[in-house]
């Protein structure tokens, strides 16, 4: 896939490409690629919350509250930017099969704020971590074997904020 937009922010740049792995479920901190709507409009996000859990937004902070936790705690989260406030909810329960994400440019990102937790039948993939290790592999590698550009254009997808 290919990043459109900022949500992503310092982690991901506008243009990097990435690999995703379709055959694993995500963790807490994996990025991944959900599919928002019918008409196949993918965007990439970071997984804060999974199964159980409790998110809660305080003071343009994140806590979490898994399963096994009695209380709060605050999320380390040195990969944002900007100031992360509710987009309405405060608190929000994720259930069975369900992810909640955020973008890493809070101010710049509509994610589970915006469109609530999301099922496991709106994952695309998680983004592979060797993968945003090289995240200009696959435009380089292009580059260098110099396919023509619809070749290298028909074997991604562009996501966006």
């Amino acid at each position: 896939v290919e990043v459109s937009g900022e949500s992503m922010v310092p982690t991901l740049h506008d243009g990097d490409e990435l690999v995703l792995n379709k055959a694993i479920l995500p963790k807490r901190g994996d990025i991944i690629v959900l599919n928002i709507d019918e008409k196949n409009y993918w965007i990439i996000k970071r997984v804060i919350g999974i199964e159980g859990d409790t998110i809660k937004f305080e003071n343009d902070k994140v806590y979490r509250k898994t399963i096994d936790d009695e209380d709060f705690i605050l999320i380390d989260e040195d990969y944002t930017q900007g100031i992360t406030e509710p987009k309405g909810q405060t608190i929000y329960f994720v259930g069975e099969g369900e992810y909640f994400f955020l973008g890493d440019n809070r101010e710049k990102s509509s994610d589970s704020r915006y469109y609530g937790v999301r099922t496991e039948e709106d994952l695309v993939g998680v983004v592979t971590s060797w993968s945003l290790k090289q995240k200009g592999f696959w435009y380089s590698f292009n580059k260098v074997i110099n396919y023509p550009s619809n070749w290298f254009s028909s074997c991604k997808n562009t996501i966006g904020e």
